[in-house]
């Protein structure tokens, strides 16, 4: 037999056919002649042979020079791991674990109770105020509640929740003496427009509201050139600021029947009923029109 006739050998365990490294590089003469000396080599030869050549040819690649671009990308990678470290290192030592994970309980959202309108209880009041001799109506309900509070010639008339703080901020009546003999008109020029023009400020006769009680008489302060209108107008400073009707609805009034006595109403833009339910054209009842002197 040849040597260009010597084919490889698969060798086989079990029933899978394990196929065995071949070493490309020719095996020394001398072999072969052993070889062919010995005709077929056994079993064991064979595997010591193979074996041997498969430790020689890692060891001869270490010997081989590496490519000068892949020294350089080693180094790189090597550099950008180190500085990572680092980087790291730092960080962790300027921001302590334990204030980087740290979290806080968030609070509770606290929740608008939910009003049943079903369990709403409206109540008509009546207040009388001995010392001032008036007395008026007003509706207070569990939703809003009114509440009223005297203070010297003055009844403020306010809502316990939006209002408790400050009372004076509500809706009140102001309660004037007179003489007898003096109209509306000439108790406000004497009580409330001394030492202000007559020209700047004039006292106009008005109903705030229609139908309003026969025998009063009601009248407002109107600055020189008021047209009506909530706009602001620099002649209303010309005139006292509370009594002086700029918007909302303010009013002066007086009961023919105790003609010694006038009030001042200080509304606003809205108003308080008197009345829980009324019927017919107009119904529109507010505590206002409730009011009475007593004596």
């Amino acid at each position: 037999m040849s040597i260009g006739a010597l084919k490889p050998r698969v060798f086989y365990c079990g029933h899978s056919p394990l196929p065995r490294h071949i070493p490309t590089t020719p095996p020394p003469a001398n072999s072969f002649f052993k070889m062919q000396k010995l005709g077929i080599a056994s079993f064991s030869e064979n595997v010591s042979y193979l074996s041997s050549m498969a430790k020689k040819a890692p060891l001869s690649a270490l010997h081989k020079p590496v490519h000068p671009i892949l020294s350089l990308v080693l180094i790189f990678i090597g550099l950008a791991g180190f500085v990572g470290i680092v980087a790291l290192a730092l960080r962790s030592s300027q921001y302590p674990q334990h204030q980087i994970y740290q979290t806080h309980p968030l609070a509770p959202t606290p929740t608008q109770p939910v009003i049943d309108t079903r369990n709403i209880h409206y109540q008509t009041q009546t207040y009388i105020s001995h010392d001032l001799g008036i007395s008026f109506d007003y509706v207070s309900s569990s939703i809003n509640p009114e509440q009223v509070k005297e203070v010297d010639n003055k009844v403020y008339l306010y809502n316990s929740r939006t209002q408790k703080d400050d009372p004076t901020s509500g809706k009140y009546v102001e309660v004037f003496s007179k003489n007898p003999s003096d109209t509306l008109a000439d108790a406000i020029r004497k009580q409330v427009l001394q030492g202000y023009s007559a020209t700047e400020c004039n006292v106009k006769y008005a109903a705030p509201y229609w139908p309003y009680h026969p025998d009063y008489e009601t009248a407002t302060i109107l600055y020189s050139g008021y047209d009506g209108s909530d706009t602001p107008n620099p002649n209303a400073a010309k005139c006292p600021a509370i009594y002086t009707r700029t918007h909302g609805i303010s009013y002066f009034a007086m009961d023919k029947n105790h003609p010694d006595k006038f009030v001042f109403f200080k509304i606003g833009q809205d108003n308080i009923p008197a009345t829980i339910k009324c019927t017919g054209v107009g119904c529109s009842t507010a505590w206002d029109e409730t009011f009475r002197f007593t004596y």
